[in-house]
């Protein structure tokens, strides 16, 4: 996804851009407008004889691409917003919620209802070489949560999780919010 402007070039690199890989395995690119996805389209062939080299130099399996027109506000909508908390952050106008250090987090006890989550996920994980890693990986998002639910972060309006950002008139999460942007589209097609 990052070498995206690579294989396309400018200008088709700034009026498009990757936003994820679909259950069938084809990437989905946002794009600015149906001309932008049609002058992509003619060169689909050539797009995806380039991004099958790079994706099978990383072990992905890539079937093909799809365009997204209305992705492509929706995803710069957010990238703004992103931009304008960061910068507000770094002015030091915000004093809001922020990420916790590593030290924080070692620090904090999890309450009984997240052990038995994460004992739940260690029952459930087949034994792998990597199967401690990802124990880790859950047991520190575990901890990330609580600890942002106890110093005050927004909770999603659909899962309940504490987050810094929330999106959309709902104030979902960014995985529920990526969820009901693809059932609205589902429903609407």
């Amino acid at each position: 996804m990052s070498m995206w402007s690579h294989v396309v070039g400018e200008p088709w690199a700034s009026l498009s851009k990757p936003i994820f890989f679909d259950y069938e395995r084809n990437l989905v690119v946002a794009v600015k407008d149906s001309a932008v996805a049609q002058e992509l389209s003619l060169r689909k062939q050539d797009i995806l004889t380039n991004l099958h080299k790079m994706a099978r130099s990383v072990g992905i399996k890539l079937k093909g691409l799809r365009f997204d027109i209305k992705g492509y506000s929706r995803l710069k909508i957010l990238e703004e917003q992103i931009a304008a908390d960061a910068l507000l952050r770094e002015s030091g106008g915000a004093q809001g919620p922020r990420e916790p250090s590593k030290e924080e987090l070692a620090a904090l006890e999890l309450g009984p209802e997240e052990l038995a989550e994460l004992e739940n996920f260690k029952e459930n994980l087949a034994p792998t070489e990597v199967s401690s890693r990802f124990v880790e990986i859950y047991e520190r998002d575990l901890r990330r949560r609580a600890w942002l639910q106890q110093n005050g972060s927004s909770v999603c309006g659909s899962c309940g999780n504490a987050e810094l950002r929330l999106h959309g008139e709902n104030r979902l999460c960014g995985p529920c919010f990526v969820v009901s942007a693809a059932f609205l589209k589902d429903k609407n097609a």
